[in-house]
């Protein structure tokens, strides 16, 4: 019986050396070590990933001075062409057919958002502006024709007034300007080929705000027949 005691204690005792304090304690340090060192990794991916964020972030800040330079640097236009009109200088221009047979005036450029001239209006019919209607005509089915006969007058012209121009007090420098496009292509005639009655006959242009009333009235005279 006592030699099992002392057998059990024997087996028993390499156990309890091995998980005595110092052993436990050692335990404890190496899982600590451990911890941190996770700890230590996860701070590492941590960090590494603000770091891709904030390089991404200032990638696309670079992208977006880029793309507004871009968009800032613009090819800018310095002079007029002599094929070139401005709309002050159609507004109010005479239209006539091949005939010389005056047409009516133009009244206003339809342009649309991607920059192209889209049409012309044309006042037609009425005196004095009462019972006058526009009529919508495509740009490119006027064309421009020069006149011999101006050309030679617009000449002269310019020829006085530069005599006069030194003369010119500083208001009447200012409706100078002021009129220069009732003078930009005087030596140009704007040509329709088409008549007088054709455009009378003409469906009237209708302007955004005008669309909906005149519809509907056309439409109530309609139903009323």
């Amino acid at each position: 019986m006592q030699r099992k005691l002392l057998t059990t204690l024997a087996l028993a005792l390499p156990l309890l050396v091995t998980t005595s304090p110092a052993a436990l304690a050692a335990s404890d340090e190496a899982s600590t070590k451990t911890e941190e060192s996770k700890d230590a990794m996860h701070s590492k991916d941590s960090a590494k990933d603000t770091k891709d964020a904030t390089d991404t972030s200032m990638s696309e800040a670079d992208t977006k001075k880029t793309q507004m330079k871009t968009a800032s640097d613009i090819d800018y236009v310095t002079r007029q062409e002599p094929s070139e009109w401005s709309a002050q200088a159609l507004i109010g221009r005479d239209v006539v057919n091949r005939a010389g047979e005056d047409l009516g005036e133009i009244n206003n450029v339809i342009i649309n958002e991607s920059g192209e001239v889209v049409a012309i209006t044309i006042g037609v019919g009425g005196f004095l502006g009462l019972g006058e209607k526009d009529v919508g005509v495509p740009f490119d089915a006027l064309s421009f024709e020069t006149a011999q006969e101006l050309m030679a007058a617009e000449k002269d012209d310019a020829a006085d007034n530069s005599k006069k121009a030194e003369d010119k007090s500083s208001d009447e420098q200012d409706e100078e300007w002021s009129a220069r496009f009732d003078s930009e292509h005087s030596n140009i005639k704007v040509v329709l080929d088409a008549t007088r009655e054709q455009l009378e006959n003409a469906a009237e242009f209708l302007w955004l705000d005008e669309q909906d009333g005149k519809r509907a009235k056309a439409d109530d005279m309609k139903a009323t027949r």
